[in-house]
Parts: structure tokens; C-alpha cells; sequence
């Protein structure tokens, strides 16, 4: 008896439309407790104490000043006139405060391991909104002609509740990896 022998008599009735349990969980879709429960991101904010962590941290960390770097020889120096310092520090779009998106992101970081926003540039090619991307919506990353393209589910103006795909290139994307990601 191997190793996955449990495993192989068991996704015999797996397929794409239903996959097995240890399929989901191998590919990061939770992972079930001692009581048969599935464990992730959105069952672990249901728990108190996770919640209460979560917004601890999110909320002490978000109300950090983030300021506008430029480095001169050895030294920094704050660019408290540049464009982005209004992103980070005031509005990071039209609506949210750059404080509530900072916690969004970092919500997003200890959750699911990274954080991704939508750029949305002026004629300047300015940011002119950063717009946090629920992790649930990335439905794929991968490099096309050494360049990364991310498909992500969006909700389509048009039509009220329907959601296209839409691929931007990393260019339009700011993503923040958390711990090991």
C-alpha cells in the first residue's frame, strides 16, 4: 500500500465539475479540520479572534504615513508635492480613502498571501486610482512573451451584476506580496 494510495482510490469519481476533496485542498481551496470543517479565508473571519487580530493589525499598519521616496547619492528624501503621495496618503480612489484601501490590501496580504490593485492612469500615464482586486476574482496570472498578464473577473459597467474577464498587463497591476509569496 503506497503513500497515495488513499488518494487515488478516492478520485475515481473526481472530475472538473466536482473534484475531490484532497484536490481542492491540495490546490489551495482550504483545508479541512479535526470536525470535517473547511478552513479558509472566508470561514476563519467568521472566528472572532481572527477577526479581531485582522483588524488590529490592518488598522494600526494602514494608519502608518506612507510617504513618496526619492533617493539622492546615499540619502532619501520626501516628495511630499509628487502625484502619488495624494494615492497613498489621501484618496486612493474616487471611493476610498487611501487609509481604507492600505487595510483592504493588507486584509487581502495576511489572508491570501498577496495583494493586487488595478491601476488606472491619466493621459500623463499618472496614477490616477489604485483599485484593490478581491483575491476570489484573480482567475489567472501567467508570463506571455516574458511579461505578466493577469486575468481578473470584473464587474462590467453595462450590464448591473455581471462580471467579465478582462487581462491587464502587469503595468496596470500593483501587487503586493505578503510572507513567502
Amino acid at each position: 500500500m503506497g503513500l497515495f494510495s488513499g488518494v487515488m482510490r478516492s478520485s475515481s469519481s473526481s472530475n472538473l465539475s466536482s473534484p475531490a476533496r484532497w484536490l481542492v485542498d491540495f490546490f489551495g481551496g482550504g483545508s479541512v479540520s479535526e470536525s470535517g470543517t473547511v478552513v479558509d479565508a472566508d470561514s476563519m473571519l467568521s472566528e472572532s479572534a481572527v477577526w479581531c487580530a485582522l483588524q488590529f493589525l490592518a488598522t494600526n499598519i494602514a494608519s502608518l504615513p506612507c510617504p513618496v521616496l526619492k533617493t539622492v547619492g546615499r540619502r532619501r528624501e520626501k516628495q511630499k508635492g509628487h502625484y502619488l503621495h495624494q494615492r497613498l496618503n489621501v484618496q486612493a480612489n474616487p471611493e476610498m480613502t487611501a487609509m481604507t484601501w492600505r487595510e483592504t490590501c493588507l486584509y487581502y496580504q495576511m489572508l491570501w498571501g498577496t495583494a493586487i490593485s488595478i491601476i488606472e492612469r491619466n493621459n500623463l500615464r499618472e496614477v490616477n486610482a489604485l483599485w484593490p482586486v478581491h483575491p476570489d476574482r484573480i482567475n489567472k496570472v501567467k508570463r506571455v512573451r516574458g511579461r505578466l498578464k493577469y486575468s481578473i473577473s470584473i464587474n462590467d459597467p453595462d450590464h448591473e451584476g455581471v462580471t467579465k474577464e478582462k487581462v491587464f498587463d502587469q503595468d496596470e497591476i500593483l501587487r503586493v506580496p505578503g510572507l513567502g509569496n
